[in-house]
């Protein structure tokens, strides 16, 4: 039977025979563009945990433990090869890890562009390939200049490793469609393999990258049908594919062991596989919604694209899209195929809250599903750079070097520009809030506190420091949101035995409650609460005033249920809220050192503005205290919670606050 051969391409997008890019050249623009990105990254680096989920994540990979779901086995793993780094504390070791993944997914990405253009036809600039590398190198850091991806490069997250999977994978199948229209049998293989190991490695990393296996399935089906669908292809790929999977084992291995951090216990089957497939989150894209809103959410999605690119960009990726269509339609194609699963049906996926009110809310809603876009923004990046050499093609043309030369000054002048007021939006080289906020606590609570706080940004900081760096051992801190779940419960056992055991029954009541929910059997909302309400009850009742109990809570993001300290009084400490029975503490507090957050020369972002406004809340209720005690104390707290706030709104709630105390005391004067 003859042999059917592959579809070929219009003569437009036929690989030229000959100019091709040599290695030199290749290895010169991927050199310069990591070590460019590198250092660019660690200039503006975090130097310690920041918020969020760094804490937890880095106590994961320096105690081979389990973050939260899905896992991320490679991660946890990778990282704890850059704990042995030596330099810096072993946070910023993590912390260097995003950078080098990050920096290295630029280096896959300028290798995506030198086969994008050779395929295209477009890499003989002005006759000259080195010309075409080094618009190349340029136009492959515009993607890492952008601030998003700068945000996730200077910080501990999974995105650095998955930011370096996107591109890799891209890269993979552009050399694939290269060697399928050029008939070479051997290479076109040897991608493919490649491609279907790293498609199921990437994925024991983050699941947005589950979008590679489709994509390449429906991509390489189109091109060449026949070749994906011989049992050799099938049985390799779905091999290599599950090959990729095998880190996933590593949380049985790791749980087993009882390691510090052990999210969801994953050493039996049941629990291993909420743990993978995100049990505890579930899929925000079941719920209902209106037309409208969804339109709201994907219209969100290419706001945040217009704010990671600007303007010019944006028309230079829109410029290669076009290029791609004249020249490449199954490339133009596979573009839109990508921009939609990436861009679209992610927006659909995460069905973030468009029309929350709440400031705080729409911050961090927003600032969680931005980065879930980071493989479109990689892609977009891509076509930047074709639309880039679209546009120096049409002016050679012109046969005038110095008008090629002036563009080229405008792109790479405008990029730099452009790049270096996003590093200094995103420096994190001077974040010391998640420290001195915990060197605030030591100072200020008293030996043996216990801490409840009911938002993770407050919690897993304090999980680094306590679990890593062993840092205030005669302290409790207990996350309540987490509390909600055994496998954190039996956690705490390892962690606090004798102040979980003073609760032993009320432990066990919610363990036996909550069994049902966590077996996907009938249960009782109402009962569960009720026992998770009289477990924290206990804690709290059973350890003080042996150990005196303080509050970490930011209202306007997630406000105290009312049945944490019932029958206590909550007292500001400034730096947390104190639950106390008996008369009300009428000392002047000592003043907290809160230079750093109001430097105007340190680059905040939305958790540095975060705890600016919780500091003026926490000052703001100990005026209120002392507003009946000791007036001209509780303005000066006043004062200084308007000296510190960010948020207007806030800043209305206090003022209003300062001005009845200035009634009083006009009142209580002679």
């Amino acid at each position: 039977m003859k042999k059917r051969s592959p579809k070929k391409e219009p003569e437009s997008s036929a690989l030229p025979m000959v100019g091709d890019f040599s290695r030199r050249e290749r290895g010169s623009a991927a050199t310069v563009v990591f070590v460019t990105a590198l250092a660019a990254y660690i200039t503006v680096l975090a130097p310690s945990v920041t918020f969020e989920d760094s804490g937890e994540l880095i106590t994961a990979a320096c105690t081979l433990g389990v973050p939260h779901e899905p896992g991320y086995p490679l991660f946890t793993m990778l990282g704890k090869l850059f704990t042995l780094v030596p330099v810096g504390d072993l946070a910023y070791r993590v912390n260097l890890m995003s950078a080098f993944f990050s920096a290295l997914a630029l280096v896959f990405g300028v290798l995506a562009l030198f086969e994008g253009v050779r395929t295209l036809g477009m890499h003989r600039l002005l006759g000259r390939t080195w010309t075409t590398a080094v618009l190349l190198a340029a136009a492959a850091l515009v993607p890492g200049l952008g601030r998003t991806y700068i945000s996730q490069s200077v910080i501990t997250e999974v995105y650095g490793i998955n930011n370096a999977f996107t591109t890799l994978l891209m890269w993979l199948l552009l050399r694939w469609y290269a060697a399928t229209l050029k008939g070479e049998e051997t290479r076109r293989f040897r991608a493919f393999m490649l491609y279907g190991l790293f498609s199921g490695l990437t994925v024991t990393n983050h699941h947005t990258s589950l979008i590679f296996l489709p994509f390449g399935f429906l991509f390489m089906a189109f091109i060449d049908r026949r070749f994906l669908l011989t049992r050799r292809t099938l049985l390799t790929g779905l091999g290599l594919v599950t090959a990729g999977l095998l880190p996933y084992l590593y949380l049985c291995v790791a749980s087993l062991a009882q390691p510090a951090m052990d999210w969801g216990d994953p050493e039996n089957w049941t629990n291993f596989w909420r743990v993978v497939t995100r049990h505890q989150y579930g899929l925000d894209a079941t719920t209902t919604r209106t037309g409208q809103v969804l339109f709201k959410q994907v219209g969100l999605h290419y706001r945040l694209l217009v704010e990671q690119f600007s303007w010019p960009f944006i028309l230079l990726g829109g410029a290669g899209l076009v290029v791609l269509w004249k020249k490449s339609r199954p490339l133009f194609f596979a573009s839109l195929l990508f921009n939609f699963l990436t861009g679209p049906l992610v927006a659909y996926v995460t069905n973030v809250d468009v029309d929350v009110r709440n400031p705080f809310l729409r911050a961090e809603q927003e600032g969680l599903v931005s980065v879930m876009y980071l493989p479109f923004y990689l892609w977009w990046g891509w076509l930047v750079g074709i639309g880039l050499m679209a546009l120096a093609t049409y002016g050679e043309r012109w046969k005038s070097r110095p008008v090629l030369v002036m563009a080229a000054v405008l792109f790479f002048g405008y990029a730099g520009y452009w790049g270096y007021r996003n590093l200094k939006h995103e420096d994190m080289s001077g974040y010391v809030y998640t420290k001195e906020f915990l060197e605030t606590m030591e100072k200020r609570l008293e030996p043996r506190s216990m801490v409840l706080a009911n938002w993770d940004p407050f919690a897993f900081p304090v999980m680094y420091f306590q679990q890593v760096e062993r840092r205030t051992p005669d302290m409790v801190f207990i996350d309540l949101e987490l509390l909600r779940r055994s496998w954190y419960v039996q956690m705490l056992r390892r962690w606090y035995p004798v102040v979980m055991d003073r609760s032993r029954a009320e432990v066990d009541a919610f363990l036996a409650a909550v069994k049902p929910f966590e077996d996907g059997e009938k249960f009782d909302a109402n009962f569960i609460q009720s026992r998770y309400a009289g477990m924290i009850q206990s804690l709290i009742d059973r350890n003080y005033p042996d150990r005196p109990v303080y509050l970490t809570v930011f209202e306007p993001i997630r406000p105290l249920e009312p049945h944490v300290g019932a029958g206590y009084s909550r007292e500001s400490f400034l730096v947390a809220q104190r639950l106390r029975k008996g008369p009300t503490d009428t000392t002047r507090i000592k003043p907290i050192d809160l230079s750093s957050l109001t430097d105007p020369a340190r680059p905040k972002d939305r958790m540095a503005n975060m705890l600016r406004n919780y500091y003026a809340i926490r000052l703001a209720d100990r005026a209120v205290q002392f507003e009946s005690m000791d007036v001209s104390y509780s303005l000066l707290l006043h004062e200084r919670a308007l000296h510190i706030v960010e948020s207007a709104a806030i800043r209305s709630q206090i003022v209003q606050l300062q001005e009845r105390a200035r009634q009083a005391l006009l009142r209580s004067a002679p």
